[in-house]
């Protein structure tokens, strides 16, 4: 069955509400009612995670963990050797027991929670103070290694998304610690962190049914391979902004994956994607962005670059052929234009001319796009989003080329005037599909 647009959980725990209430008062019948949880899945919600009981549990437990570790920490060389590993394995796995106890036997969620979370904050610092204890030397970023596959192994066993938060956290952490390190780690483990980080993570919010932790790991695995494109080429000696196009991209088919799942779509997630690849676009629409960059030719010979730009096309085909929502393909489409706006032209060694032309096309298409939402949808959003697109576009153009002052204040009054005109133009058009409605 295609699920509905809004699959998010507030709205059908709302839903989940609201529908015995109409019942009563005889808006729907039973029929009707039934059709409506199987449509939105109603008897599938997951229990909600966070309660204000839980907060407050949460942040005790970070508090009570600070202290336990500031206190050790204070009376450390006082203590023997056996002492100390005792300690740390008795606060560690008490925790966790405790947790276990209070969550799984007594049934007290926010207590034992709190609990784990405790533990995995113990076994972090269990793991930089047995190395201590026995003279270990490593690297941060193998510290960190080591805390977030524990973690993650008692997220996997306690299904915890506190827990499973605080091993994104480090594991982020953890990628970047390894980019100042790549004297002494391998540049293939190095580029694969991330990806496996993001597999771990994609299969931990399946098994939970977390959209919350489903749409933090899209976000956190962007930003560590844009971070990691850029400790690459550097600001100075290469093109970044097209590695934060690809990033955005992975996020847009990253959003996609869920579809075919039953899992909420990333609807933000897309609309990240959508605005950071305009974004990224209007910067290379200007002559300057084609000057010379070191390493610019670089990237056509580059395997790393043809391989997201193939798998983004590859992830953009599948959306396409298994989804029945034109709007999702067409915003996939708009997207998939945009990245080709900016790539193709690096990746091909384009001319200067022929690039800025083909750039110019591809952000009125996408442009057009949020038109045509808004048109489709009755979305004010999106139709006033791309009528200031387009009369940026065009701005842009008057105010990069030689014009005079007469010329450009012609074009200010004349945009301004034609977007107010849009704008009063669209509140028209749907005040009429509103009364066709109502006829």
């Amino acid at each position: 069955m295609q699920l509905p647009p809004n699959f998010s959980p507030a709205f059908r725990r709302s839903l989940k509400q609201e529908v015995p209430l109409w019942r009563e008062r005889g808006l729907v019948d039973a029929a009707q009612a039934e059709a409506l949880a199987q449509l939105y899945r109603l008897d599938e919600l997951p229990q909600t995670r966070f309660s204000l009981v839980t907060a407050v549990a949460l942040c005790g437990a970070l508090l009570i963990g600070l202290g336990v570790i500031s206190f050790v920490a204070a009376n450390w060389q006082a203590l023997p050797t056996l002492a100390r590993i005792l300690l740390l394995l008795g606060a560690m796995w008490g925790a966790y027991g405790g947790g276990f106890y209070l969550w799984r036997v007594r049934g007290q969620s926010a207590a034992g929670q709190a609990l784990v979370l405790v533990g995995s904050l113990v076994y972090g610092a269990n793991i930089g103070l047995f190395g201590q204890i026995f003279h270990l030397q490593g690297e941060l970023y193998q510290a960190l290694l080591l805390w977030v596959v524990g973690a993650l192994l008692v997220a996997f066993a306690l299904p915890n998304l506190a827990n499973a938060l605080l091993a994104l956290l480090v594991g982020c952490s953890a990628c970047l610690s390894a980019s100042f390190s790549q004297g002494q780690i391998d540049q293939p483990l190095w580029w694969l962190l991330p990806w496996s980080g993001l597999a771990l993570f994609l299969l931990l919010a399946w098994r939970e049914r977390s959209w919350l932790l489903y749409q933090i790991s899209g976000l956190a695995f962007s930003l560590v391979v844009l971070l990691q494109g850029v400790d690459r080429f550097g600001f100075g000696d290469g093109p970044p902004f097209v590695f934060g196009l690809l990033v955005a991209a992975w996020l847009w088919v990253f959003a996609t994956l869920p579809a075919a799942a039953g899992v909420p779509q990333g609807r933000f997630a897309r609309g990240v994607a959508f605005f950071a690849v305009a974004l990224v676009g209007y910067y290379y629409s200007f002559w300057f962005a084609l000057e010379p960059l070191p390493g610019r030719w670089e990237m056509a010979s580059d395997s790393s670059s043809w391989l997201l730009l193939t798998s983004l096309i590859a992830g953009g085909g599948w959306l396409l052929w298994q989804s029945n929502d034109l709007q999702l393909r067409l915003q996939a489409l708009a997207i998939a234009v945009g990245a080709a706006g900016v790539l193709l032209p690096l990746l091909l060694g384009l001319p200067d001319l022929a690039a800025i032309i083909w750039r110019n096309l591809t952000l009125l298409a996408m442009g057009s796009y949020l038109l045509w939402a808004g048109l489709h949808a009755g979305d004010r959003r999106a139709f006033l989003l791309g009528t200031g697109f387009w009369g940026l576009l065009i701005l842009s153009r008057f105010f990069e080329y030689e014009t005079g002052l007469l010329i450009k204040s012609a074009a200010f009054v004349g945009i301004g005037l034609a977007v107010v005109a849009a704008a009063f133009w669209f509140e028209k058009f749907l005040q009429r599909e509103e009364g066709f409605k109502n006829a």
